[in-house]
């Protein structure tokens, strides 16, 4: 594992802390992109319909349910971010600390743990069909602050890392 790759390390983080549903790892080299899917099976043997976030009616059993995370370069312009659950810019030059990588990811494992629960209280509910999993920035920072006075954060930098860039960049191809 590169200790410097943003990619490779959020996989192995991902495969370590075992995910209880399906996941996927995507590198987007060209855009400098790192996106994150986690996919759910959601009961629902009563074949309710149920709309999801792009407003298209489901009636399955089980209701496929997909949260995204984005990892993207800052300077690349995002137009599609109400597509994801949350997007985190990352400036070239600067990178991510290693342990605000690894808190998004424990906190992505939170979140990814409690979906199922969710899932029961919105049908026990029964008032909306609309199911939406939120993201809550200020239990994030908690987990980074908290790692921090554990002295458990590591300031270690992570960038993108781009084979074909950085060749292009190393023959003066571009800056």
């Amino acid at each position: 594992m590169k200790t410097d790759d943003i990619y490779s390390v959020t996989k192995s983080f991902i495969e370590k802390m075992h995910f209880k549903c399906a996941w996927q790892v995507v590198y987007l080299e060209q855009y400098s992109m790192v996106e994150i899917k986690l996919q759910f099976n959601l009961p629902n043997p009563s074949e309710d319909y149920y709309e999801d976030v792009r407003g298209n009616l489901l009636k399955h059993n089980p209701v496929l349910y997909q949260v995204s995370i984005l990892i993207y370069q800052a300077n690349i312009p995002m137009s599609n971010q109400e597509n994801y659950l949350v997007c985190f810019p990352v400036k070239r030059e600067e990178g991510m600390e290693f342990g605000k990588l690894y808190a998004i990811i424990k906190y992505l494992k939170n979140i990814s743990s409690s979906v199922p629960i969710q899932w029961e209280e919105f049908k026990a509910d029964g008032q909306s069909k609309d199911f939406k999993v939120e993201w809550d920035q200020a239990v994030l920072d908690h987990m980074v602050q908290n790692l921090k006075e554990r002295q458990r954060y590591s300031k270690t930098r992570l960038h993108f890392v781009s084979q074909t860039m950085d060749n292009l960049r190393s023959q003066g191809v571009i800056v």
